[in-house]
């Protein structure tokens, strides 16, 4: 398990993290050079959401020399995580011309709902133009959610990740959608902002639903519509 796998960042990535939007990172970009580097533009260890007019991710195929402004344009190397996956540790190929992967680094790929979230390491120097490309106007598919809740009770025994603190129960639905199927349920404490992501619900086990006078349940329910375009 990765550093950022065990600081919970499996979870606050997907919420707590900088955009970037730029047109110019479109793969079919080609225009010139001069923009920014990565060096330049991704501060390592922060997480990174980058967009153009909707959500987008970093192409998995070599780019063309010249694609998206640069002298050296990046890509993932490898297929992206899943929801459930958590961060994955992968690497970003540079082309150089004479070779796909001539310069690579190191990034941690967070996919969550509706959009992928990116920590970029040892990113090489800036004068190199290195410069990743984006898919142009990607639009990720991810079946409709809705939550029905229950005051004043609570699943127990099925807890798979729990923060406190926090400030209202849609972030800890956020975090529910974040963690994909794993997540069937949740328990929030109207009190003290303690959010209980379950890997089980009620109708899994009715026997486990216990009364507690602060708790909200809230469990995932079926959407009539089968799949939603999330555009961001």
């Amino acid at each position: 398990m990765s550093r950022c796998q065990e600081r919970n960042e499996v979870y606050s990535a997907c919420l707590q993290n900088t955009l970037r939007e730029d047109h110019s990172r479109s793969v079919e970009y080609d225009v010139g050079s001069g923009h920014p580097s990565d060096r330049e533009t991704f501060i390592r260890r922060r997480w990174y959401r980058i967009q153009n007019k909707k959500a987008a991710r970093i192409v998995t195929s070599c780019p063309a020399p010249g694609s998206c402004g640069a002298k050296a344009p990046g890509w993932l190397n490898g297929q992206y995580p899943s929801l459930e996956a958590g961060i994955k540790e992968m690497e970003i190929c540079y082309n150089t011309g004479a070779d796909c992967c001539g310069r690579n680094a190191t990034v941690y790929v967070r996919q969550c709902y509706g959009y992928p979230v990116f920590m970029f390491d040892n990113v090489p120097e800036k004068s190199l133009g290195n410069r990743v490309c984006i898919e142009l106007d990607a639009e990720i598919i991810y079946p409709e959610a809705m939550f029905q809740s229950t005051h004043g009770q609570c699943l127990s025994n099925h807890v798979m990740h729990s923060e406190n603190n926090m400030a209202d129960v849609f972030i800890c639905i956020q975090h529910c959608l974040h963690s994909g199927e794993k997540c069937k349920s949740i328990n929030f404490m109207d009190n003290n902002g303690t959010c209980h992501l379950n890997n089980a619900s009620e109708a899994d086990y009715p026997k486990h639903k216990i009364v507690e006078a602060y708790c909200t349940y809230f469990q995932r329910i079926a959407v009539a519509s089968a799949e939603v375009k999330v555009s961001n």
